[in-house]
């Protein structure tokens, strides 16, 4: 079980370290465009300041994309040092509460891939914490 747990999490991860790429790919030959910096090319007003749309639509979309290959390497950094072979429980409970983020944005803002990629990841992440809390207690 340790086994396909450490297995499931480096896929996971991995997961997420290309997700982040693709997200970075798309950002930079989809979303930087002329017509969608002019069709978004207006101000509003975030934390008590004007802010130009697109330029804030443009942040978000850029972290993102870094926010997964930077979850996703550090996950894989801590499994390759975990003497067990497996994080400890609180990994998979910080990728489970992730995951349900994930699932939420799918279901209220994106797309069903988002939705159930999520809820996978939570079944995933779910199997990898029961194990982990087998072997560390």
């Amino acid at each position: 079980m340790t086994k396909i747990a450490r297995i499931l999490f480096i896929i996971t991860n991995l997961a997420g370290v290309l997700i982040g790429c693709l997200h970075l790919m798309a950002h930079y030959s989809e979303l930087v465009t002329p017509a969608l910096s002019e069709a978004l090319d207006f101000d509003t007003f975030v934390t008590g300041q004007d802010t130009n749309t697109y330029k804030l639509w443009q942040g978000f979309s850029f972290m993102m994309g870094c926010s997964f290959i930077c979850i996703g390497l550090l996950n894989l950094v801590t499994s390759k040092v975990s003497s067990e072979g497996i994080p400890p429980p609180l990994y998979p409970c910080l990728m489970m509460a992730f995951s349900c983020c994930v699932a939420y944005s799918g279901y209220a803002f994106f797309a069903a891939f988002q939705l159930y990629g999520g809820l996978a990841l939570v079944l995933i992440n779910g199997y990898i914490l029961w194990v982990s809390f087998r072997k560390y207690t």
